[in-house]
């Protein structure tokens, strides 16, 4: 008689076979950008291969030329959606790094382009700033009048934080919005918690109150 093969049955999975799923880590600060390669962009892997904390200084090198071609060039790299290059693990181990995106940012106002260097900073929308990052988006978003909600922003963050360059931005927002005495009484807690505020304290008085005579403390 002919017989067929037998075939083991396959045992059902059980809960503990069952697939599992994990959470995705956060996407890393930055992976970000404004210029796709569609659009003029560097290829995602332009970092490939290249040490984090290398790729930090080489940006902080990026001069301003008279060329308007490498200057196209160089806001190209500054604005593309990349890859993040691979983190320098001694480096990280010894001492915090600030990430490659406020590098970014911090070229990209010095080459004058503050609007792209908002939008650049905007791209972290929904994640965990870094804290030079959050300060440097409140300060660029002051700069543009069509950014209203800066000041609420920079309201939020004060019970947080007692830092001088935060309390500034604070009593920059009071003095626009025209409440001065508000604008004093948070001047008075910057130089109480400050002292090293002297030219900041004479140009904060001299626009809340410019009838009065300014004396150096």
């Amino acid at each position: 008689n002919h017989q067929h093969p037998v075939t083991a049955p396959v045992p059902a999975a059980t809960d503990k076979q069952a697939v599992q799923s994990e959470a995705l880590p956060p996407p890393d600060v930055d992976q970000v950008g404004i210029l796709p390669p569609s659009a003029g962009g560097f290829g995602l892997d332009i970092w490939q291969g290249t040490p984090k904390i290398l790729a930090e200084n080489l940006i902080a090198q990026i001069p301003l030329t008279a060329s308007p071609a490498l200057n196209k060039l160089s806001h190209h790299l500054l604005l593309a959606i990349s890859k993040p290059p691979a983190s320098d693990a001694k480096a990280d181990d010894n001492k915090t790094i600030t990430p490659l995106l406020a590098k970014r940012v911090a070229k990209l106002l010095e080459l004058g382009d503050i609007k792209n260097a908002r939008l650049l900073v905007k791209q972290q929308t929904g994640r965990s700033l870094p804290p030079d990052l959050a300060l440097r988006l409140s300060e660029l978003s002051l700069l543009d009048p069509s950014q209203t909600e800066a000041c609420t922003d920079i309201a939020a963050t004060m019970p947080q934080t007692q830092n001088a360059d935060w309390q500034s931005l604070l009593i920059v927002c009071q003095l626009r919005d025209g409440k001065k005495e508000a604008a004093l009484l948070s001047l008075a807690t910057l130089i109480e918690t400050n002292p090293n505020v002297d030219a900041f304290s004479a140009l904060a008085e001299k626009v809340a109150e410019p009838e009065k005579k300014y004396t150096p403390r």
